[in-house]
């Protein structure tokens, strides 16, 4: 029964929301950079590729920073 609990709890819930979200977008750019590469010569793709892995560590940081406002108590807001 503390099983159950756990899955169905919202805060479980909302980071497994999130966890499925990021992988999705990581499986997405996976299988596009294939055809891109295809598509595009290397002159034009790679400052599209380190465009796409700026992003992703800015990402990073701002989901880290936005998590821990969210988990900050309100009196400390």
């Amino acid at each position: 029964m503390r099983i159950l609990r756990v899955l169905n709890s919202t805060t479980n819930r909302n980071v497994a929301t999130l966890v499925g979200a990021t992988a999705l977008a990581q499986v997405i750019q996976l299988l596009a950079t294939p055809f891109l590469t295809r598509i595009y010569s290397p002159v034009f793709f790679a400052p599209f590729q380190v465009f796409t892995s700026l992003a992703s560590v800015f990402a990073v940081v701002a989901a880290g920073i936005i998590g821990r406002s969210v988990t900050a108590p309100f009196n400390e807001m």
